[in-house]
């Protein structure tokens, strides 16, 4: 995957970060953290477009590099080692499939967010509930559907949902184009674990926002 997207670990990379931020409208110097930051792309961004970022990881590969490009904090999602109302915005990038219980890491997310703060998730996203896949984000993806249902238990107001379905499709023949053929992908996911979504599934960007009240 690196290989052919650089450090933006997922379909439609930085533009697709420039359009959900520009989207959530955050002031210059709002507080946004990365929550699943990787080799940290998104918070080298947001560190230049002005934002007051920072990373938080849970996984020590990545946690030396992305702390070459910005501030970075090594937690768990699921306890966030962070005040009430303190960010302006969190960030979730590929990364809240891979949680093991979403609904506690959305609690967290509400829990650190300010009043009126945002809530950006962009990941994979199963077409329906029977869709099945193994390994990586697509083992733990949800439907649209579930995940707005399991925002709005959370304390969050779903404000934008859209589907970028053609991003995925985008990543998968740059893939081919890259390594020959589909069945050379499938080798490698088989060999590495790595996320294999298949036809069922789509890429999609959900924004919310925290509701007004405790």
């Amino acid at each position: 995957m690196r290989q052919v997207l650089g450090d933006a670990l997922r379909p439609g990379g930085l533009e697709l970060t420039r359009e959900a931020v520009e989207l959530c409208g955050f002031p210059a110097g709002a507080r946004l953290l990365d929550l699943g930051c990787g080799p940290g792309a998104t918070l080298e961004y947001l560190l230049a477009q002005g934002y007051a970022a920072q990373g938080v990881e849970q996984s020590p590969i990545f946690i030396e590099e992305a702390s070459r490009r910005g501030p970075v904090l090594y937690a768990d999602f699921h306890r966030l080692p962070l005040p009430d109302r303190y960010a302006d915005g969190i960030l979730c990038e590929c990364s809240l499939s891979l949680a093991a219980d979403k609904a506690v890491v959305l609690r967290e997310c509400r829990r650190t967010l300010k009043e009126g703060g945002r809530l950006i998730v962009s990941d994979l996203f199963r077409k329906n509930s029977q869709a099945r896949a193994i390994g990586g984000c697509a083992a733990g993806a949800v439907t649209m559907d579930e995940l707005a249902t399991l925002m709005k238990t959370a304390g969050f107001i779903v404000l934008a949902q859209r589907d970028y379905g053609e991003a995925l499709k985008v990543l998968a023949a740059r893939l081919i184009w890259h390594f020959g053929s589909a069945e050379k992908i499938s080798e490698l996911w088989s060999a590495h674990g790595a996320c294999r979504p298949g036809r069922d599934f789509t890429y999609a960007l959900l924004i919310a926002g925290k509701a007004s009240h405790d």
